[in-house]
């Protein structure tokens, strides 16, 4: 038996391992990422020496553009100036844990007999299981529609300090029940609810399992967001079907390849010219806050050091869009700290500066600004780049993909309205009694589960009628499917393992 023989044979472990993994990962057991770095790391390794053949030449510039900013992010994450009050242990934990979880979904993806569905399953199946105990634990502890009933009271004192119960709710977290922020766990019922989204690609009268099971998953994630209510996070819920609305109609057969291809032109448009606004506003505003002195942080009620920021301030509608906003106030301290040459490559995590503290405990609600506490301003630019060249990754995975359509309308909503949800609601600090604790987004559970999908999603850009290694794998068990049964009258079958052999050779 040669070594290729033998590694195909490790293939089924490798994928049974990444789904319970990955299960574990989403339902959050042990409440300790750093286990999650390490098995995520091991893990990562062991698909390496599986697939490493399976990553051709071609593919190897698409790779580095979207495999490089990963390695900067981690960077960044874990040792930037931010993190120094860690240990030096569990820094080098959370660096190799972002890369692997990244490097576990190329992994996952080139390996033999992958569904995409199962595991779509397990990662929903571990989801539904933390939201479903947080919320029902939610119920009896605050009563159902809370933050409603309690909205004229919601003040109460813990350890003599003031809370807001309708901004709160009860969570699972490891062994035991702790309150966070309604943002943050929202976030985990609004990624539950697209299984609403994915009952768009099921039809019930062929698969009534499929289709009841994906309802129960969307249903416990928007249960989860009406028991509070969660305003933002039912909200959230349009756009995600939206997004699944889209690729529906783009997967129908009785829709023109021609409306189809304007239809994307009429996207990739668009999306570029909303990177083209959002870089603009993002340099204005960069201008805008650093435009005031440094010592005395960003405030307006002090004179502008720039004539840039004078100007603004002087005209009433860029005054109240980039100084007098309830978003922009939060992201202008932020940015007014990540000038001061001492920041460059992530904050001071100290209190002997007051208006860095400041800026530091600051909740922005955009995760995309939150990487500049910890990384500086480069890791926010870093970011940005690896967004792009994310979103363009997950487009061509829509569209050439053989991946059913289940699986692709559930990932590309679900990887849709995580972005969008961080961009606007994402809660740095959600632990409410303790609400010193940050936790990066990259370092958190949902953050390393979103770089598996970003490695799963990679599809490289090849030469047009060129498909990668592990979809001609489709390709050819398709074809092994055909052959057998045009020859049931024949006395000949195609070998599986064949085939795996020939997908390894080339």
């Amino acid at each position: 038996m040669t070594m290729s023989e033998k590694l195909a044979r490790l293939h089924p472990v490798f994928i049974f391992l990444v789904m319970e993994f990955l299960a574990i990962t989403a339902f959050g057991l042990g409440g300790n990422n750093l286990i999650f770095y390490v098995l995520g790391f091991a893990l990562a390794i062991f698909g390496g020496i599986l697939t490493f053949k399976r990553f051709e030449k071609d593919e190897l510039f698409s790779l580095l553009i979207m495999g490089i900013p990963v390695i900067l992010i981690a960077i960044f994450v874990a040792f930037g100036t931010f993190s120094f009050g860690n240990s030096v242990l569990v820094n080098i934990a959370a660096f190799l844990g972002i890369i692997s979880f990244f490097a576990l979904g190329l992994f996952f993806r080139r390996s033999n007999n992958v569904n995409a569905e199962i595991l779509l399953l397990c990662i929903g199946g571990g989801l539904a299981l933390l939201v479903l105990i947080s919320t029902i634990y939610t119920s009896f502890a605050y009563g159902p529609f809370y933050s409603l009933r309690f909205k004229d009271t919601p003040n109460y004192f813990y350890n003599g300090v003031t809370f807001d119960i309708t901004k709160e709710q009860g969570w699972l977290n490891g062994f035991s029940f702790v309150e966070i922020s309604l943002q943050y766990g929202g976030l985990f019922g609004v990624l539950l609810s697209t299984g609403l989204a994915g009952m768009m690609f099921v039809n019930p009268k062929k698969n009534l399992v499929k289709f009841i099971l994906t309802g129960v998953f969307g249903l416990v994630g928007l249960f989860s967001l009406l028991v509070t209510p969660n305003v933002m996070g039912l909200l959230m819920l349009v756009p995600m079907l939206l997004v699944a609305a889209i690729v529906r109609v783009l997967n129908l057969e009785v829709i023109p390849q021609k409306a189809k291809d304007i239809t994307r032109r009429v996207i990739s448009i668009s999306f570029i010219a909303i990177v083209a606004l959002i870089i603009i506003f993002f340099v204005l505003a960069f201008l805008n806050a650093n435009g005031y002195n440094q010592a005395t942080g960003y405030d307006t009620r002090y004179a502008p050091t720039s004539a840039f920021a004078e100007f603004i301030k002087n005209n009433a509608f860029l005054n109240k869009v980039f100084n007098n906003g309830r978003i922009m106030q939060p992201i202008n301290k932020v940015l007014n700290q990540s000038a001061i040459l001492a920041n460059f490559f992530g904050f001071i995590n100290n209190d002997s500066y007051f208006y860095l503290a400041q800026a530091i405990n600051t909740n922005t609600g955009v995760f995309e600004v939150e990487i500049i506490k910890e990384g500086g301003i480069f890791a926010f630019i870093v970011l940005f780049f690896f967004l792009i060249f994310f979103v363009q990754n997950v487009f061509r995975y829509g569209k050439d993909t053989k991946d059913s359509l289940l699986s692709k309308g559930i990932i590309v909503s679900g990887l849709f309205i995580f972005l969008l949800y961080c961009s606007l609601n994402y809660d740095a600090f959600p632990y409410i009694h303790a609400s010193g604790n940050y936790v990066s987004l990259f370092r958190s559970l949902p953050g390393l589960i979103f770089l598996f999908f970003a490695g799963f999603t990679f599809y490289p850009d090849l030469k047009k009628g060129t498909v990668p290694v592990f979809e001609r794998e489709i390709e050819i068990k398709e074809n092994v499917e055909v052959s057998k049964e045009n020859a049931n009258e024949d006395d000949y079958s195609f070998s599986m393992d064949e085939s795996e052999e020939n997908v390894d050779e080339k």
